[in-house]
């Protein structure tokens, strides 16, 4: 546009002229060009009633009788002579031309030559009326233009719109099928674990008929014996192959939750306490246990000796992985609170909670075998080192005591255990009362039925 007004000036004999377009029943200067200057002012819509430089009512006049105003003998023949414009600027010669586009009014030329009158002569005019169809085809193209920019820009912020939904969407989907997997994958687990459970119980139980008269029996067999006698020491074996046996009997049954434990209050701090005195007497002295055990922890509902066979079990695990590394061990006990947000994926509830962290700087557990670290029998240690129970065992106490565990470990940086258990609501210290038992005796005979010979001859 500000190359057409230029050319537009140099062949109609003006000295300056203006470009106008409507909007909205309004006239807006659009472009305005000065013969003695290169450069072309191009406006923003710069309303008509704040240039000083146009009259608006001979605008106004043009665009409502639609007819060209050609004054080239000076304003004072006209009877435009009593407009205010008119009579400041008083120019020798004026023409204001509308231009149409397909009947319609597209916009309107301003021409001034403050120079000499009958400036604009019929043969300009004519070149005028070939330039002002050429400038109507070119604002409605440039509009046109503008419009489908501005189509296009709506189109395109749309479809930004709706692709940025559509990623949100793929993106809550995915966390949904994740989510979904994860849930599954649990609940396989614990399906897994549950078999795995019920099966071991019954062996366990089987198992602990077997044991009974090995360890019975063989404790009979000391007090018959003298005890400097190798037979002695063969009985003494037997007892102690026995009670070994025992206490992987009560680990198998703690894991598949098959025996009753009466749970009571207690402090958590004092057990943990009891179990770093003895850990401390076993680790070696060049790993370092370092503690931060909270002195007022609150009162929880558990079983005292599984506390115990928790937190050693832990520490054991802690000791295995920086054996060989002489690292460290660093035990944590202290009071939580869990909201929600803490709570994804877990069995816990929202409120204070009991927190035990046993973590090490050792060899870490490697991310692929992390799902199975739970398992029975599911161990990386030589032979001599352990049995694979441990962490199923802490895993199903944990579970009937409706605690939890998390467990972050990194290869070769270390791994933290951190276990849950909820507090109970009213810290009361637990008051124990033994009653006397009036011991009864009497003429009664009793009966004695197992499924075991060697139990019942025992007996």
């Amino acid at each position: 546009l500000g190359t057409m007004i230029h050319i537009v000036i140099e062949n109609a004999g003006a000295e300056k002229g203006f470009l106008l377009l409507p909007k909205q029943d309004r006239w807006f200067v659009e472009v305005q060009g000065d013969i003695n200057r290169s450069d072309t002012a191009v406006r923003q819509s710069s309303p008509l009633e704040e240039n000083e430089q146009l009259s608006a009512k001979i605008i106004y006049h043009v665009a409502r009788t639609k007819e060209n105003i050609i004054l080239n003998k000076g304003v004072q023949e006209s009877k435009f002579t009593n407009f205010p414009y008119s009579i400041k600027k008083l120019p020798k010669s004026l023409l204001c031309m509308p231009f149409f586009y397909q009947g319609d009014l597209t916009g309107i030329l301003y021409l001034e030559n403050n120079l000499m009158t009958e400036a604009f002569t019929p043969t300009r005019l004519g070149v005028l009326n070939l330039l002002s169809s050429q400038i109507a085809i070119s604002i409605e193209n440039s509009l046109n233009y503008a419009n489908l920019e501005k189509m296009v820009k709506d189109r395109t912020f749309e479809l930004d719109e709706t692709n940025k939904k559509l990623k949100q969407e793929i993106i809550d989907r995915k966390l949904e099928e994740a989510k979904k997997q994860k849930l599954e994958l649990k609940l396989q687990q614990s399906q897994k674990m549950e078999s795995i459970g019920t099966l071991a119980g019954g062996i366990a139980h089987d198992f602990n008929n077997l044991l009974y008269p090995i360890i019975g029996f063989s404790e009979m067999l000391k007090e018959d014996l003298p005890p400097d006698s190798p037979e002695y020491d063969s009985a003494q074996e037997i007892f102690n192959a026995g009670r070994r046996g025992g206490e992987l009997v009560k680990q198998i049954l703690a894991f598949s939750r098959q025996t009753e434990h009466k749970l009571s209050p207690v402090r958590f701090q004092k057990i943990l306490k009891e179990v770093c005195k003895l850990t401390r007497s076993t680790i070696p002295s060049d790993i370092k246990i370092h503690h931060d055990i909270q002195k007022d922890c609150g009162l929880i509902m558990a079983e005292a000796t599984q506390l115990h066979q928790i937190a050693m079990n832990l520490i054991t695990n802690a000791y295995h992985a920086v054996e060989k590394t002489s690292g460290e061990i660093s035990i944590q006990l202290k009071e939580i609170t869990l909201d929600n947000d803490d709570l994804k994926d877990s069995p816990l509830q929202s409120g204070q909670h009991v927190m035990l962290s046993v973590s090490d700087n050792g060899v870490g557990i490697p991310r692929e075998i992390m799902n199975n670290i739970f398992e029975p029998y599911f161990t990386t240690k030589e032979k001599d080192k352990g049995t694979g129970l441990g962490l199923a065992v802490v895993y199903g106490i944990l579970t009937e005591h409706k605690g939890d565990i998390k467990v972050y470990s990194e290869v070769g940086k270390g791994t933290t255990f951190n276990i849950y258990l909820p507090l109970m609501r009213k810290s009361t210290e637990a008051v124990s009362t033994e009653k006397e038992l009036n011991k009864q005796t009497g003429t009664e005979s009793i009966l004695l039925v197992d499924d075991e010979e060697s139990v019942v001859r025992l007996e």
